[in-house]
């Protein structure tokens, strides 16, 4: 998922904080007061709870947490969301874990002992092909970033053959000094994210991809990494034709220096040759030879989605997602072994049930169909949404957009609201005057770096052109000092996020959860009664052309 509690802020068009100012309030103004804090510490309490085991995917924690959101949609009063009458929208997924014990990972030189890499603590590297067993012995090229922008007129391939090979390359993207604006500048693009990165390998028909770990590419340290990939991850079945890479792996900067070093490579001399146009893939005269063994199992795991009927357009619809999955019973840490996922992603689902208490409880259902999609899977590469969004219970085209919560300030009153994405699309006057009914302002993000944008549920609506919105809080907070909110988002960031730190703490006053419940749902009750369909900016990369 996106890094959760004090999240980034999107900016505004002119690159300005919006400030609250002086209109008509929205209509829906004071129903967003009815937001109940007793309620949201409910829902948040119970999913955090050790009896869910951290709501693993395929796992009994989040079944039990999927039955839970299905069991509190009927009980407000809302409809099955699928078509054939389900709450629940099974998603396919296999999974697959490596082996530990019974695989291995090593590089070598000619005439150099070979590096042998210990999977979790120098290296992580699943299968993607879904084989129980598979080996590769492959030449491996660095390639940079590993990326091919048509749109930046930036290619680290060239015209080099990378079929059959292991693919080293770094996360994040190249900053040439010359060209401080490429890339969106500081702020990353999908382009730097790890995703991409296995994906565009594959599409070339490489067979393994080795991405180089460092604290500052990636915006999280190793045990974030080991957490994630090393134990079990859900896939999708590929699809006719597609390419998956037999070895996707992670490794660190200390042993990647060492294997470069086996070629008389250096790594901070191919770093700055990467950060240049001119960057051409480096054969290393490396090889990788590899064995990954793995556990395969179907993957018994479903969306949740609700729905209220729209009152004069149900045809069309509004999206509310939360993902309810976070990464179950793990790595033991000081005694606990349970990533309850408080903050990530309770605090979002908590904070959806109680808008869709709001939407319930409206005197006339909006003209628009909202429905309150808690996707599975996000954990693990977005797959719920993902798989929504091929299989929508509304054609793509008539969904005005996707509001996404995912980890929320959940201690402190917020003066900032980020809605991270609404600048690419028509939906600014829309943002702007809902914060202006609540008095908060929507300010740069000061973690632009960190491509937030691109790591949660509401980017596979955007890749399929829907206008999609991810609602976090910003680092301004009433009463509090200056600092008090990168402060916070630090600690959250080295000590809780994806740990099994991130355990509800009845402390917590969840100012920020009502305050974005009330933001969110005075956009959604707007945007699902508003008479045009909204869309992306012309030229924008998820731009429909002609579709709207």
């Amino acid at each position: 998922m996106t890094l959760p509690f004090l999240l980034t802020l999107a900016p505004s068009l002119s690159g300005c904080p919006v400030p609250a100012q002086e209109g008509a309030p929205s209509p829906h103004l004071s129903h967003s007061a009815l937001v109940s804090k007793a309620n949201l510490r409910a829902h948040l309490r119970f999913l955090a709870d050790d009896l869910c085991e951290g709501r693993g995917t395929g796992a009994r924690g989040g079944a039990m947490a999927a039955r839970y959101l299905a069991a509190q949609m009927e009980a407000l009063g809302l409809e099955p969301g699928m078509p054939d009458g389900s709450w629940l929208q099974r998603v396919p997924l296999v999974g697959v874990e490596t082996d530990a014990a019974r695989s291995r990972l090593e590089i070598s030189a000619p005439g150099k002992p070979s590096l042998s890499l210990a999977i979790l603590d120098d290296a992580v590297a699943v299968d993607e092909t879904l084989r129980e067993s598979g080996s590769i012995d492959a030449e491996v090229l660095f390639v940079g970033h590993g990326i091919s922008s048509p749109r930046e007129k930036w290619d680290d391939f060239k015209s080099a053959d990378v079929a059959g090979k292991v693919l080293l390359a770094f996360v994040n993207e190249p900053q040439p000094a010359d060209e401080p604006g490429i890339f969106g500048g500081k702020a990353l693009t999908y382009a730097g994210r790890w995703s991409y990165k296995f994906e565009e390998a594959a599409r070339r028909g490489a067979v393994g991809a080795l991405l180089v770990h460092t604290d500052a590419s990636a915006g999280y340290g190793w045990s974030v990494v080991r957490n994630s990939w090393g134990r079990e991850r859900a896939y999708l079945e590929p699809g006719p034709g597609e390419k998956r890479l037999s070895v996707a792996a992670w490794i660190s900067e200390r042993k990647a220096k060492e294997a470069l070093a086996l070629a008389g490579l250096d790594l901070g001399e191919l770093t700055g040759r990467a950060a240049r146009r001119d960057f051409a893939p480096v054969p290393t005269g490396l090889r990788v030879r590899a064995t990954l063994v793995s556990k395969r199992r179907p993957l018994e795991t479903s969306n949740v989605v609700g729905r209220l009927p729209g009152s004069t357009r149900p045809e069309e619809a509004l999206v509310y997602t939360a993902h309810y999955d976070h990464l179950g019973v793990g790595v033991e840490e000081e005694g606990d072994a349970i990533f309850n996922g408080a903050v990530d992603n309770g605090s979002g689902c908590a904070t959806v049930l109680e808008i869709a208490r709001l939407f319930a409880t409206l005197g006339k259902a909006p003209a628009r169909s909202v429905y309150f999609l808690f996707p599975t899977a996000e954990e693990q590469g977005l797959r719920g949404s993902e798989y929504f969004v091929a299989h929508p219970p509304v054609p793509l085209p008539r969904i005005a957009a996707d509001i996404n919560l995912d980890g929320i300030a959940v201690d402190g009153e917020p003066a900032e609201v980020q809605p991270d994405g609404y600048e690419r699309c028509t939906l600014k006057g829309v943002v702007e005057a809902a914060a202006r009914s609540l008095g908060v302002a929507l300010v740069p993000d000061p973690h632009p770096e960190q491509g937030f944008f691109y790591r949660s549920d509401h980017f596979n609506f955007a890749k399929g052109s829907v206008p999609a919105i991810r609602l976090g809080t910003g680092l301004r907070f009433v009463g509090k000092p200056a600092t008090w909110g990168e402060e916070r988002y630090e600690d959250y960031r080295k000590n809780r996020y994806h740990r099994p730190g991130d355990e509800f703490d009845p402390a917590w006053d969840l100012e920020g959860m009502v305050k974005m419940a009330r933001f969110a749902f005075v956009l959604g009750a707007t945007i699902a009664d508003g008479a045009e369909m909204p869309a992306y900016l012309p030229g924008d990369e998820f731009a429909r052309p002609g579709a709207r």
